[in-house]
């Protein structure tokens, strides 16, 4: 699963309430466009079906988000 990331900092803030995101770095790209990486791995089919299943095990607490092009995905939980 891609989106593993997402699902590991989901459970880290069910159990341990908090989560450090280094946010110093960000690289604009055109996803499922190239070649070489793991392009052979990504595919607009694979990514709803993760989606999907980050809908399904977080649901009331995930919204997903189409905007510009970009999938953003947004965490809503009470402090």
């Amino acid at each position: 699963m891609r989106r593993a990331d997402i699902d590991f900092c989901l459970q880290s803030l069910l159990r341990d309430r908090f989560v450090m995101v280094d946010g110093r770095y960000s690289f604009i790209h055109t996803r499922f466009g190239g070649s070489g990486g793991n392009a052979a791995n990504r595919s607009s089919e694979r990514h709803e079906q993760e989606i999907a299943y980050l809908r399904r095990k977080w649901g009331p607490y995930l919204d997903v988000v189409q905007a510009k092009g970009t999938t953003r995905i947004v965490v809503r939980v009470e402090r």
